[in-house]
């Protein structure tokens, strides 16, 4: 039952918090704000210590990210995605469409240890954020201690991701 009375009031705090942005800016501006308040709610919720948010036009494009090591150059930033879009836990969920969990990250090939990498990850839950069978964005969250997510979690943040779906999809629309 809190599981559930968590994620509704987590879920109630996004909309409330993107309602406000909507009102408050406008176009690119907006949609960085709504992913950098998305990536702190769902970060305070699961506790993770990292979080990353890629937004994905109708083709599967990364067309706003937001990295957990935070800002780099646009062209490190474009070598980035791809590497993590071709052979990490992010790719994993892009072709899967589901959440991807690893309680290890030493003892699971999804994960991707990149170069200069300024924190440590041990356990790691992706989300695809969907609205339908359409892919949004992608959701990665961290922390440095093994075994700190769980399919549980992963689930509800799906759900949640869904009415965060349904928003970011209108704002691209527009």
């Amino acid at each position: 039952y809190q599981h559930y009375k968590l994620a509704f009031e987590t879920q109630d705090e996004l909309i409330r918090s993107l309602a406000i942005i909507g009102e408050m800016s406008q176009g690119n501006v907006m949609t960085r704000s709504i992913l950098l308040q998305s990536t702190k709610i769902f970060s305070e919720l699961t506790e993770a210590e990292e979080c990353s948010i890629f937004l994905l036009n109708s083709a599967g494009v990364v067309i706003e990210s937001m990295l957990a090591r935070g800002s780099v150059k646009r062209e490190e930033e474009r070598i980035l995605i791809g590497e993590i879009l071709d052979k990490g836990l992010a790719g994993w969920v892009v072709s899967k469409r589901q959440v991807g969990l690893i309680q290890d990250t030493m003892k699971d090939d999804r994960w991707l240890n990149l170069p200069y990498q300024p924190y440590s990850v041990r356990s790691a839950l992706c989300v695809p954020i969907l609205k339908a069978s359409t892919l949004i964005g992608i959701l990665t969250l961290t922390h440095s201690q093994p075994q700190h997510f769980s399919q549980e979690t992963g689930e509800i943040l799906a759900a949640i991701g869904r009415s965060l779906a349904l928003m970011l999809d209108n704002i691209l629309a527009n």
